[in-house]
């Protein structure tokens, strides 16, 4: 099973976000948008500033998904 971030990051303190994506395996996550009702870029930053390993704002930001889609 797979997760993503669509329309939730923006309601969620950032702490409370950060924990809920590291509590999960990490090649599993996928940064969603929920675009055109939110704006990418804006979620694109809201992801950067939790502080996540570089890894896996990597693999979340596209490694993820470009497997997924691969496979």
């Amino acid at each position: 099973m797979y997760i993503e971030t669509s329309y939730c990051l923006h309601d969620m303190p950032a702490a409370e976000a950060r924990a809920m994506i590291l509590d999960h395996d990490p090649g599993r996550i996928l940064f969603g948008t929920d675009s055109p009702w939110a704006d990418q870029a804006e979620e694109l930053a809201r992801w950067r500033a939790l502080g996540l390993p570089g890894d896996l704002l990597a693999a979340a930001l596209g490694g993820n998904a470009e497997r997924l889609l691969q496979g």
